[in-house]
């Protein structure tokens, strides 16, 4: 026979973020994060070319897209800039998740600059509960002909953390 260690229901039930409610974002008393981004484009872009704005944490938390905000100068030509989403990662149970490049935007209109929150096109839950081992690119993708030297991309992602 060998050492077993096994916890009662409620201790899990106080304890492991899975079974607690942590993941929950109903409820109160998560502190939100403010992870704040600056891009300036070094080398000119075409179509396809990204920005990683920036990286939510490993472990558990949850991103609030509509409280997000990004703020960019007049991008190139006229039409779309992007798309705005996640990069592929690492769920905490070791299995890829697949990126989703335009969960929280799509085709932001920027020709004319922009400022404004992010979530736009993710209307059906305000909070996004990710969950992972490598931590969440959060990205942008240009949709643009052109890209040019020395526009911007600005603002700051609001996230909680709810587990390890």
């Amino acid at each position: 026979m060998t050492v077993v260690n096994e916890y009662s229901p409620e201790f899990l039930k106080a304890t492991d973020p899975r079974t607690n409610g942590a993941l929950d974002p109903e409820k109160s008393g998560q502190i939100l994060r403010f992870l704040p981004f600056a891009h300036t484009q070094l080398a000119a872009g075409t179509t396809g070319s990204d920005v990683v704005l920036a990286r939510l944490p490993a472990g558990r938390v949850i991103f609030f897209p509509h409280l997000s905000r990004i703020s960019c100068s007049a991008q190139g030509t006229s039409g779309d800039i992007g798309d705005i989403g996640y990069k592929a990662y690492t769920g905490e149970d070791g299995v890829a998740v697949v990126a989703a490049l335009d969960v929280f935007d799509a085709d932001i209109a920027m020709e004319n600059a922009y400022n404004g929150f992010m979530g736009s096109d993710h209307t059906s839950n305000p909070a996004v509960p990710f969950k992972s081992t490598t931590g969440v690119d959060i990205i942008i993708t240009l949709a643009i002909t052109s890209v040019e030297v020395g526009e911007t991309i600005n603002g700051y992602l609001v996230y909680a953390v709810v587990g390890a």
